[in-house]
């Protein structure tokens, strides 16, 4: 306190921007906190201090989560948002009228999953002149989430969210708040049906990746191809490239289910022998492909990989478990000759799945 007292009793504005800076890149994250803190035993409590610890308090923080599924929502620490709370409910109760300490709190809302709350203090955060650049990228992060919630997407606020997104890019941004924009509407523009600017998005993103971000941000891609813009062979190159890149092991099984659909894929075409290569190839990587025929059955665009399996041979026996599993999950969507396929290769119509009951138990 003595220190703080006799080196940061007095705020050094242009020390604060620097600050300001670091946590909007994502740098030097530790000594920022750590002169914050200093700066907030030095003199009277400052909300913009507050704010600034705050934001690095969750910065710190990091993204917990394991998946990138949208609206691609982090997963922060409880306590680390209980402590950026603090910080926020502090630097209110100094200033009410702050805009930017109003914009944390919503965002703080959305990380905490309440997605509503978060709009309406983010909206209430723009009405009062908050300029961060990162108050489009936070509204639209929360308008994005709130349309995602079941049961169906809402199109009129995703629309909204891409907006935010649209208005944040043409603005001077942080790297970090670039890359964020740029991610979303890539989601967002394919769940809307603009393949085309999905796909610029989504190439744009992994232009802005290296490394093992890169092969996270092409197994992406790779999925974005095969259920939305519907190109196998496109789908299966992004994520041989995603795996060469960095061999991780969720790229690893989706290559080999990208595999074993291009096989299906030619086999339907009626050129089974050009399907044998990435059968075989799928085989390699993965011997035991029966195992995987329940999860291919959850999707249609998954689909053919069942039928690339059973043409491969892999299928030992159609009437066991696995297989009962598959034609519950296919019954969800898959075609009377889809369905008869499968019962034709002996699946079980009586299966009881312990999750899923039994085929007809499942809604269509």
């Amino acid at each position: 306190d003595v220190y703080a007292k006799s080196h940061f009793g007095h705020v050094d504005d242009a020390a604060l921007r620097e600050i300001v800076t670091d946590i909007d890149n994502g740098r030097n994250l530790a000594r920022a906190r750590f002169t914050l803190s200093l700066m907030s035993r030095g003199g009277a409590p400052n909300p913009a201090i507050l704010v600034q610890l705050s934001r690095v308090t969750l910065k710190q923080a990091g993204n917990l989560t394991s998946s990138d599924n949208a609206p691609s929502v982090p997963q922060i620490d409880q306590a680390s948002l209980e402590s950026a709370q603090r910080y926020i409910d502090q630097a209110i109760s100094l200033d009410a009228n702050r805009a930017d300490a109003v914009m944390i709190s919503g965002h703080i809302a959305y990380l905490q999953r309440r997605f509503q709350q978060s709009t309406d203090l983010l909206e209430r955060a723009k009405a009062m002149g908050a300029d961060s650049p990162w108050l489009h990228i936070n509204l639209g992060d929360a308008l994005w989430a709130t349309a995602m919630q079941p049961p169906n997407i809402n199109r009129a606020l995703s629309q909204r969210s891409a907006e935010e997104f649209e208005t944040a890019i043409r603005l001077p941004l942080p790297e970090a708040a670039m890359k964020r924009a740029v991610h979303q509407l890539g989601s967002i523009y394919a769940e809307l049906g603009d393949i085309p600017k999905a796909d610029s998005y989504q190439r744009r993103y992994i232009s802005m990746e290296e490394g093992r971000g890169r092969a996270y941000a092409l197994h992406r891609y790779a999925h974005f191809l095969l259920f939305y813009a519907r190109d196998d062979d496109a789908a299966l190159a992004a994520v041989r490239e995603a795996v060469q890149i960095y061999n991780f092991q969720v790229g690893r099984i989706f290559l080999v289910q990208m595999l074993t659909i291009k096989g299906g894929d030619l086999v339907i075409a009626g050129h089974p022998k050009e399907a044998v290569p990435f059968l075989n190839e799928a085989r390699q990587m993965q011997p035991d492909l029966e195992s995987m025929c329940p999860e291919l059955a959850r999707l249609p665009g998954l689909f053919p990989g069942v039928l690339g399996i059973h043409s491969a041979g892999a299928v030992k026996d159609f009437s066991v478990r696995i297989d009962g599993q598959t034609l519950v999950y296919a019954s969800m969507y898959a075609t009377s000759k889809q369905i008869d396929q499968l019962l034709s290769w002996g699946a079980n119509p009586n299966y009881r799945d312990p999750d899923e009951g039994t085929p007809l138990h499942r809604p269509s």
